[in-house]
């Protein structure tokens, strides 16, 4: 029988100590599905347009909050946990704009989180700022679903 020098032992129970903070600490992968508009008469808010900056607000977000999630394509092999999809309407003379979050994983939790504005624009700052918030509630939903399923 061989003699494991102490660094090996030391090493080998760290990387085994610190293993299951590691799992925790992954960023949240999440998935822009899709988003719908039914508004038509202002180009500004058509569904192309609200998926392009919806998209662009949550990269924007990702580099400001780095380590929290990552952007995943439909085409990934390894998935996303959370599904994003939007949708924007007219409410009154205001626009309403609703986040849907669903965690992809058993047991599947589902929030919302609803915009309503009076401009029909979708600024820069504005989208970032949205994409911060459905990160932060998907990072909760994600631990929400995680508890229940332990």
């Amino acid at each position: 029988m061989r003699c494991v020098p102490p660094q090996v032992c030391a090493g080998i129970v760290l990387a085994v100590t610190l293993l299951p903070l590691c799992i925790h600490a992954a960023p949240l992968r999440l998935q822009l599905m899709r988003c719908a508009s039914s508004i038509t008469d202002i180009p500004e808010l058509s569904t192309q347009t609200l998926q392009e900056r919806t998209a662009y607000g949550l990269t924007q977000a990702l580099e400001l909050d780095q380590g929290k999630a990552v952007l995943v394509s439909a085409g990934e092999s390894e998935g996303a946990e959370l599904l994003v999809a939007g949708n924007l309407g007219r409410n009154g003379t205001k626009f309403r704009l609703v986040y849907i979050l669903q965690t992809k994983q058993a047991p599947k939790l589902r929030t919302q989180l609803a915009y309503e504005f009076a401009t029909p624009r979708l600024s820069d700052r504005g989208v970032t700022v949205m994409a911060q918030e459905i990160i932060a509630e998907g990072v909760k939903l994600e631990e929400a679903r995680k508890a229940r399923a332990a």
